[in-house]
């Protein structure tokens, strides 16, 4: 196997397929041939008890969007999708 001589432009921590050049392998958060789409995390289990949630992408470049709650600083230098209790 060659190595690839152009590779797509994987977002949100993808990276090229290793037996397809021309694909992205994307984290379990994303989706899409680039790994552009979040995927749908429909429920959470807070403390034994169902919750509705929202989701909040969470780019590791651009903190602005950090929920009102208090939330560790590594969930957002992981850039990963983190979750927020709407009571």
């Amino acid at each position: 196997a060659g190595k690839c001589t152009t590779k797509p432009n994987c977002l949100n921590g993808g990276y090229t397929h290793p037996r397809d050049c021309n694909k992205c392998m994307c984290n379990k958060y994303y989706t899409g041939n680039l790994c552009e789409k979040p995927r749908n995390l429909v429920k959470l289990s807070c403390e034994g008890k169902r919750s509705h949630v929202r989701e909040v992408r969470v780019d590791m470049y651009n903190q602005e969007q950090r929920s009102k709650r208090k939330l560790s600083d590594d969930f957002f230098n992981r850039g990963e999708n983190v979750w927020d209790i709407i009571e």
